[in-house]
């Protein structure tokens, strides 16, 4: 019995551990207000145009979770919705994304197959490619991607 009340108890915690960071992510994220100064009708205009008075609240940039989600939820709501070439939903983005993938895929085997059927029926060849392959191999981890 002890142990499952232990796993509650790291269940809770991690549950404690997570609202307590994204509500620290939220408050942190709120929008500053400026402080109100009293401006004359007339000026208004030219102090709004000057950046003196904000309209809007000051924001730091960086969503807040609640602002995340809304951004998220008007993604995934219409995933399909194409409004233009640079105005198209989540779902044509994933599809580019995974066909681009699939095509890199295929011509990285249309390439190997046949090199490596060509590398077990002639010796030399393979002799050959596998000191290119043994150089290659230094520079793996210079491809410049995460």
């Amino acid at each position: 019995m002890g142990g499952r009340q232990e796993k509650l108890k790291a269940y809770l915690l991690s549950f404690a551990l997570a609202g307590g960071v994204l509500l620290a992510w939220q408050v942190l994220t709120l929008p500053a207000t400026l402080p109100a100064e009293v401006i004359h009708a007339d000026n208004a205009e030219y102090a709004q145009l000057m950046g003196t008075v904000s309209a809007a609240p000051v924001s730091h940039g960086f969503p807040s979770p609640s602002q995340f989600g809304h951004d998220a939820w008007q993604q995934l709501r219409a995933p399909f919705h194409n409004s233009g070439p640079n105005d198209r939903g989540i779902g044509w983005q994933l599809g580019a994304s995974l066909l681009r993938v699939f095509i890199g895929y295929g011509l990285a085997v249309a390439v190997a197959v046949p090199l490596g059927l060509f590398m077990g029926q002639m010796p030399l060849l393979a002799r050959g490619l596998t000191r290119l392959f043994r150089f290659c191999a230094r520079f793996r981890h210079w491809h410049g991607c995460p």
